[in-house]
């Protein structure tokens, strides 16, 4: 087996290639529009999502029932399950250390940014 072929098979540390293999990130009923998701560097393995839970953190993505409207999504965010991203009052600007702040009226949730259950905007 060559050094590279060894690195594919090392089994602590799996490379995800195939969609079928690709863990979820969006949950069910989620609804987004008109919104960049920039997608997540890492993926957490059943272990990491059990510290997420015992942690009261959402995991990795976009929880069940959430939606998010004109919005951008950095990197590796956590957007727990009806998490409402929705700029209805039309605010210009907002926040400054915030994991969900508001340039020229655009909601931004910064990279690794984290929003509970039931957070809304």
């Amino acid at each position: 087996m060559s050094a590279l072929e060894a690195a594919l098979f090392d089994s602590g540390h799996p490379v995800l290639m195939a969609p079928p293999t690709m863990p979820k990130t969006f949950g069910e009923n989620v609804t987004i529009r008109n919104t960049v998701t920039m997608g997540a560097d890492i993926y957490e393995r059943d272990a990491e999502l059990k510290a997420d839970r015992a942690a009261g953190r959402p995991p990795i993505g976009i929880g069940n029932g959430s939606r998010i409207e004109g919005a951008i999504l950095d990197k590796n965010c956590r957007i727990g399950q009806g998490v409402q991203i929705v700029n209805e009052r039309k605010v210009e600007t907002r926040g400054e250390d915030e994991a969900c702040i508001i340039r020229d009226g655009i909601p931004i949730v910064v990279k690794e940014g984290v929003l509970p259950d039931g957070w809304k905007l």
